[in-house]
């Protein structure tokens, strides 16, 4: 499905989310950005996979958060190899965890992109581990001669109820 063009807001201060779950995690090689392709997330990096894996969030704090920041949730990722594997919280709207989000993964890939220059044809992210509900969210931008993201398509398969598996495309 196509979204819309990328909308940057704030970077925010790792000292922000000190409530929400272990800072010591994150990743501050690259900035906690507010991104949109549709809806509103607050990208936090984390440093490595494990760390993300065993993250405990505080579900509470996050709302308090997302509600101030006027955004939907938070959408962590890391790096590992070839891989983007990512967590999403948001329980401002009763999800504490989404094994797959298409908004978020298609602000990230954006962000990933533009401001981090970390150029691909096709964006792979991983999510829903931690739920044991597997995903793979793909993402295919389509840029100008100045390098800025024009279309933004977002597909992909996750799992849904029994462990079958939905394809998105």
């Amino acid at each position: 499905m196509e979204q819309a063009k990328p909308i940057y807001y704030d970077v925010v201060t790792p000292e922000k989310f000190v409530k929400c779950f272990n800072i010591e995690h994150l990743d501050n090689k690259y900035p906690i950005q507010i991104a949109s392709t549709g809806l509103k997330d607050i990208l936090i990096p984390i440093k490595k996979e494990r760390n993300l894996n065993t993250l405990q969030p505080n579900f509470e704090k996050i709302k308090e958060i997302s509600e101030y920041y006027d955004v939907v949730g938070m959408h962590l990722y890391t790096f590992k190899d070839d891989r983007i594997i990512c967590r999403n919280f948001a329980p401002l709207y009763d999800i504490d965890e989404e094994s797959a989000t298409g908004t978020s993964n298609g602000a990230l890939a954006c962000h990933l992109y533009e401001n981090l220059h970390l150029h691909k044809d096709t964006y792979i992210f991983e999510q829903g581990h931690s739920l044991k509900l597997p995903s793979e969210i793909l993402v295919k931008l389509v840029t100008n001669n100045n390098d800025e993201v024009e279309k933004v398509y977002v597909g992909g398969r996750g799992y849904y109820c029994e462990n079958k598996y939905l394809n998105v495309e």
